[in-house]
């Protein structure tokens, strides 16, 4: 388990590798969390109404979702309060709901899910971009 872990962690370090060296498309600065969920899971609910989400599928049975937001001099955020900004609830095994949630003083947040081909997804989003491949 701890090497497929690791193995998806490392996939999605070369498919977004702006966000392993901390800096996004433009250069800024950017700081970000990971999780792995082991699957399967037959529902994924995503919700973010103040930043970005995108959903690609992959051939795992694993949900692995990286969330990530700018760092600017206004907003000294750090890891630990994005990690509070995005609220992970898998209360049944077959269920899983992904809420990011910024506070006001914080910039908005970016959503990266991977998903199993099998899976049946549900997205809320606000009026940015929902990219679903």
């Amino acid at each position: 388990m701890q090497k497929q872990v690791i193995r998806i962690l490392l996939i999605l370090a070369i498919v977004f590798p702006q966000l392993a060296l901390g800096r996004n498309e433009s250069g800024d600065k950017e700081i970000f969390i990971s999780r792995v969920f082991a699957g399967p899971v037959g529902a994924i609910h995503i919700e973010n109404l103040s930043g970005t989400i995108e959903v690609q599928t992959w051939p795992q049975a694993n949900i692995a979702i990286t969330a990530s937001r700018l760092l600017t001099q206004s907003n000294q955020a750090t890891k630990d309060a994005l990690q509070a900004d995005v609220v992970y609830d898998q209360r049944e095994r077959d269920r899983l709901s992904i809420t990011a949630r910024p506070t006001a003083q914080s910039s908005a947040i970016r959503l990266n899910v991977f998903v199993p081909i099998s899976a049946r997804i549900f997205v809320k989003g606000g009026n940015v971009p929902v990219i679903i491949r």
